[in-house]
């Protein structure tokens, strides 16, 4: 888990040399004063040769080392020669263990030391597994620890604020990730962010990444009014990144209310760039909430050019008709899809059947839904999507329930945080009558997607079966509020009124 040092400049990285330890006795004999003189002349030695060496320089980097070695011999007080020897450590000499003694030694030294503390906060979360996916709890909470420091000592740091910020979302402190990348975004834009997109997988450190990661806290902690603006503030901070688009969306979802200002917002931006497919199909989808699905479909169809640029919009009229529970409409979208996709682009046949057997599915004819998927697994036999969709239908039919289950379960085991495929499997339990591992299920699905009203339903009926009618309740109340299609609304309200 090393860094070659052209991850960090060292320029930025370096700490300036203090003009006068905070630490001097009020009465220091001559010949301390003068050992101090000469540590500070070889601290300012030992940067220069540091500042000036040019990669693989095991010369100039050599000399530099001896003259901090030299520096906190004559001084011992002088915490920044151990931090110049931690730096040397950690990015010459990829020595972490030495990098993590000598930046130890600095902070012990002067606890306001920030260039110490920046070291180890940047060890310690390279270490904690975070680039790898796996977290080691004890070098996530040192990691912490010492990005608390950075912070403190330096509240203006993007960096120590985004990592802060992983590490609570990834240990499950929601509330704290918030408060993390509320301080990331009103950060000054970094000038160095390799080391935390080293440490985060490649996400970026930018302004309106921190205003779009803390609208993803906050969907999750279902505060979607203040999502929705911090997603806006990315958006208009980066108006080309698609990815906020889909972020505003599933925020929009989420809170399940009629948002005229992102639907206002949507049109803008497609009134502003009529070539935009995805603000398009986004403005499809929240009008069809909105319960103006015809509006949704004509505003797609507007786009239909007679050729394979169609593909997409016939899918998602398909989609639209099928949520608002008009099967047969769906099913003709999905066959026009179907139609333009060329033999050579399996991708595209699989996309297309997979909408159509769920519009059959709705449109009452289960066996041309299942003929649709055999069709898919007949070419791929693992399609985890296919697997999934036909043992869910199986399962709602009530017909088959063991094969069902192996089914969906081999699409859990290749998708394992897939909540749709989490839900299948939950569901399937219910209809096995194991409640049990049927309740265990739903709620991690629903805890992955909380805009999901067929979650939150079958969640509220396992909820029910296990003697748990409050939280039943709360769960098919979600889900009403959440609910597009007519069928699923009354038979949500039967559910709520006891019937």
């Amino acid at each position: 888990m090393l860094l070659a040092c052209a991850l960090l400049s060292v320029s930025s990285y370096m700490p300036a040399v203090r003009a006068q330890q905070t630490r001097t006795p009020a009465e220091t004999p001559t010949t301390s004063r003068e050992r101090r003189a000469q540590a500070y002349a070889k601290l300012l030695e030992g940067q220069r040769y540091f500042l000036n060496a040019r990669r693989n320089d095991t010369e100039s980097i050599k000399l530099a080392q001896q003259a901090f070695q030299q520096a906190a011999a004559l001084d011992p007080t002088i915490a920044e020669a151990h931090t110049a020897l931690a730096e040397i450590a950690f990015l010459s000499l990829q020595d972490m263990e030495q990098a993590t003694r000598e930046a130890g030694i600095a902070a012990s030294i002067d606890r306001d030391n920030l260039g110490a503390h920046r070291l180890l906060s940047r060890i310690y979360s390279i270490k904690s597994g975070m680039p790898e996916g796996r977290l080691d709890k004890a070098m996530v909470e040192r990691a912490i620890s010492e990005l608390r420091e950075v912070s403190r000592l330096y509240p203006g740091d993007a960096e120590s604020w985004a990592l802060l910020g992983e590490f609570y979302l990834a240990t499950g402190r929601n509330e704290e990730a918030i408060d993390a990348f509320t301080h990331w975004s009103a950060a000054p834009p970094p000038t160095e962010a390799r080391i935390f997109q080293y440490i985060t997988g490649g996400r970026e450190l930018s302004p309106d990444a921190a205003a779009a990661r803390l609208g993803e806290a906050l969907t999750s902690a279902g505060r979607t009014t203040e999502a929705i603006a911090a997603f806006r503030r990315a958006i208009s901070l980066n108006p080309d990144n698609r990815e906020y688009l889909l972020l505003l969306n599933g925020a929009f979802e989420a809170g399940g209310s009629k948002d005229i200002g992102t639907l206002a917002e949507l049109q803008r931006m497609v009134t502003v760039d009529p070539n935009n497919a995805t603000a398009l199909q986004l403005l499809a989808r929240a009008k069809a909430r909105n319960g103006q699905v015809d509006e949704a479909v004509e505003l797609l169809r507007s786009r239909l050019k007679g050729s394979i640029e169609d593909f997409n919009y016939h899918l998602m009229i398909s989609y639209l008709y099928n949520q608002a529970g008009r099967g047969n409409e769906a099913v003709a979208a999905a066959r026009k899809a179907l139609e333009l996709a060329p033999p050579s682009r399996q991708e595209m046949t699989t996309s297309a059947l997979l909408a159509l057997s769920s519009a059959q599915e709705r449109a009452g004819d289960a066996k041309g839904s299942e003929e649709s998927l055999r069709r898919i697994l007949s070419k791929e036999p693992d399609n985890a999507t296919a697997l999934n969709n036909l043992g869910y239908f199986l399962v709602e039919r009530n017909e088959r329930l063991e094969e069902a289950l192996l089914m969906i379960q081999r699409a859990v085991s290749a998708e394992p945080t897939n909540p749709s495929f989490l839900d299948s499997l939950g569901w399937a339990f219910f209809r096995l009558g194991r409640f049990e591992e049927a309740e265990r299920h739903l709620v991690e699905a629903a805890r992955l997607d909380q805009t999901s009203a067929t979650i939150q339903e079958h969640l509220g009926d396992t909820y029910e079966k296990r003697g748990k009618n409050e939280l039943a309740r709360a769960a098919w109340q979600k889900a009403l509020s959440l609910s597009v299609a007519q069928d699923g609304t009354t038979r949500l309200k039967a559910k709520l009124n006891g019937k």
